[in-house]
């Protein structure tokens, strides 16, 4: 999609548009070893809304821009309840994909705004478990 640079210009335009301030969470789906949402993602998402809290502390309205093949079921509630804290108006801006995991998170928003070939999906209620071996 270009370099970072270009990326940052077309939040900041999807900002100015949309009188909000938006997040990224970009999951691959690049094999053999496609991400999901993750655990892992949680403390990221968090830091990121606490350096915007910072810097604009008034803010109202958070867009979460999302695509996803899925992930941890376990998730979504605690990345929807967490941005909720952060502002009075949650939208998720689903580009293309939006599965399962993905899927959960758009429905705890105010407002899913969907292009032309984006896709939500059916939950798979699959949960991610850790296997140890001793």
């Amino acid at each position: 999609m270009g370099n970072r640079k270009e990326r940052l210009e077309l939040i900041l335009k999807i900002q100015e548009h949309r009188g909000s301030k938006v997040l990224v969470y970009f999951t691959g789906d690049r094999r053999p070893f496609p991400s999901q949402v993750a655990e892992d993602a949680v403390l990221p998402l968090y830091k990121h809304l606490l350096a915007l809290k910072e810097a604009e502390p008034k803010t109202e309205s958070i867009d979460l821009f999302l695509y996803t093949r899925g992930g941890d079921v376990s998730v979504p509630w605690r990345i929807v309840t967490m941005i909720r804290e952060f502002c009075s108006d949650f939208s998720i801006l689903i580009p293309y994909k939006a599965h399962s995991a993905g899927t959960m998170i758009a429905l705890g928003a105010d407002r899913i705004v969907m292009g032309k070939k984006a896709e939500l999906s059916p939950i798979d209620p699959t949960l991610v478990r850790a296997v140890f071996s001793y």
